[in-house]
């Protein structure tokens, strides 16, 4: 499995290709890594249920460094701090996420993937993420 990082931080300008070579440029600078998932995480008072993912330290680096290129000039500034997850359950409410927590706490797995690349991807009409091309790292 291969880590599809997202950093949910649109860009300010259109992506072109000298900007992409300084992402590629970014991320080969990059060595691959494990990721350990789960357990279950929440963010309330924000609903949701997502897979708490670790080593927050490292894509928190790596995301930092993507996000110091050029590309990202003029981007609005991050409303929350960085927190790398696993989303399994959004655009529901309190109740159903604290239901959820009960639901799954016996059946969602933990374990690892190793992070090889990152992924630019899109949301389409229906906030499906769309890959569009993907940054290997080093």
């Amino acid at each position: 499995m291969r880590c599809t990082h997202q950093s949910h931080n649109p860009l300010p300008q259109p992506l072109l290709s000298v900007h992409w070579k300084e992402l590629e440029d970014i991320a080969s600078q990059f060595k691959s890594f494990s990721i350990l998932y789960g357990p279950l995480k929440n963010y309330l008072p924000h609903p949701g249920v997502c897979l708490a993912i670790e080593p927050q330290e490292q894509l928190d680096k790596l995301r930092s460094s993507l996000e110091s290129a050029t590309a990202f000039e003029g981007a609005k500034k991050r409303k929350y701090p960085f927190s790398a997850h696993l989303t399994l359950a959004e655009f529901i409410d309190v109740e159903r996420t604290k239901e959820l927590m009960i639901e799954l706490s016996d059946s969602i797995p933990q374990g690892y993937f190793d992070c090889t690349a990152v992924s630019y991807a899109v949301p389409d009409e229906s906030f499906r993420f769309i890959e569009r091309a993907r940054l290997v790292l080093g």
